[in-house]
């Protein structure tokens, strides 16, 4: 796609731009002049809540050094183990407004399903003055995550995942594109990152910059190029965390266009990328309802980063077993685990599934183990089931079903292992 295509075909006036990016205009809910005033107190009241509750289990960390410092808050109730895995939540407020402590109820439901929850701090935008407030706010928002990639290698968490609400959702797309061995960021903190959510994002800024958005941010034109997702060159082939682009069902017109844009542009490049509306909300209640019990948008964030985890485990698991490195294969099966190879049999127990894969690659030789055509079915966010078919250099089969069990330090262990071997040769 033309990387020029919005600001060819839409010339927005002042008064276009700001009312097409202002998503309180399209709300169907309050009345309009009422719904921002609500959204700040209905968030404060519940962070407030839920920072108070958890007592020393809410901490602050640093991270960045010089213009880039900062802090986060780090949200490790007592169910969640040292070694969890990792939400890191950026909040909205088009740059300008809110901080990390008004959001910190959206770590409840996260730390309820055994995640810990860092939320960043950055500097507003008006805050800087060194012409360049986006590239900054970028700037500071890449050391944080860095640090927390980073921290995830030291804790020996298995995951991070990355979430981010409009002027976040903006930042979160940005850091999906982030060259992290670049700013030095080790190969095996790089490898925990797992999934991004941009709720409510936006990837072309180019338009903001007549808008009322940018009044307080003096952002200029080649600024608003440098932090546009939609206009950074996009290499085919290229290996990165999938990418899910959520929109509420009343936004406007132009966030939905520029969603589906940013979409179509990672699809050409064969880019992981889905794109969920969540029906009945609005930009603002969105993320309101996410602590509720059985919100769709919670539930589809959980379901995701579990796909992506298992994923992730089942393709290192493979890779064990190619380079033959059974005692790591063993390790990923629960205590009691059960294994059923047909026509061969069935064996339950760590011990024994260790002994069955020993004799098995010691009598055949087994290597080069591909899985196709993987299909997920997550029953739970800690129970995932998978069924693929298989083929390895003496045979091929089918999986017809590996169930994935999330343990307490939020490792995935398969506790059930049950595939057919089809033919031999």
């Amino acid at each position: 796609m033309d990387s020029n295509h919005i600001t060819d075909v839409f010339h927005f006036s002042r008064e276009q731009a700001d009312e097409q990016y202002n998503p309180i205009l399209w709300t169907r809910r309050l009345p309009k002049d009422d719904l921002l005033p609500a959204h700040i107190e209905f968030t404060r009241l519940g962070s407030e809540t839920y920072r108070r509750s958890l007592g020393d289990h809410l901490s602050s960390a640093p991270f960045g050094e010089g213009d880039t410092a900062g802090t986060m808050d780090v949200y490790r109730p007592a169910n969640v183990s040292d070694d969890a895995p990792i939400v890191v939540y950026i909040h909205g407020g088009w740059w300008q407004w809110f901080s990390k402590e008004q959001f910190g109820c959206l770590a409840k439901p996260f730390n309820e399903q055994g995640y810990a929850v860092v939320m960043p701090g950055y500097r507003l935008a008006q805050e800087w003055d060194n012409g360049a407030p986006m590239e900054s706010i970028l700037a500071q928002m890449e050391s944080a995550v860095a640090a927390v990639l980073e921290d995830a290698v030291e804790r020996g968490a298995p995951a991070v995942h990355l979430i981010g609400h409009s002027a976040g959702g903006h930042l979160v797309a940005m850091l999906h594109r982030t060259d992290w061995a670049a700013l030095g960021v080790s190969a095996a903190a790089q490898d925990k990152l797992r999934s991004v959510f941009s709720l409510a994002g936006l990837f072309d800024i180019r338009p903001l910059v007549r808008s009322y958005v940018n009044d307080a941010i003096g952002m200029s034109p080649i600024s608003a190029d440098r932090v546009s997702p939609f206009l950074l060159p996009v290499s085919e082939g290229a290996e990165r965390c999938p990418l899910h682009l959520i929109l509420p069902e009343f936004d406007t017109p132009e966030f939905f266009r520029q969603t589906k844009a940013y979409q179509e542009v990672l699809l050409r490049a064969g880019q992981e990328c889905r794109l969920h509306v969540v029906a009945d909300r609005d930009h603002l209640d969105l993320i309101e309802r996410l602590p509720t019990e059985d919100d769709e948008l919670t539930s589809y964030l959980l379901e995701h980063m579990a796909r992506a985890e298992v994923l992730h485990t089942s393709r290192r698991w493979i890779a064990s077993f190619n380079a033959g490195d059974i005692d790591a294969c063993v390790g990923g099966y629960t205590k009691d685990a059960k294994l059923s190879a047909k026509p061969v049999g069935t064996v339950q127990g760590c011990d024994r599934v260790e002994a069955f894969w020993r004799d098995f690659v010691s009598e055949t030789s087994a290597t080069d183990l591909v899985y196709d055509n993987v299909r997920l079915e997550v029953d739970a966010p800690t129970r995932v089931r998978l069924a693929a078919n298989w083929r390895m250099n003496v045979g091929r089969g089918v999986i017809t079903k590996e169930l994935w069990v999330r343990q307490s330090d939020g490792a995935w262990r398969l506790e059930e292992d049950h595939f057919e071997i089809q033919e031999r040769w």
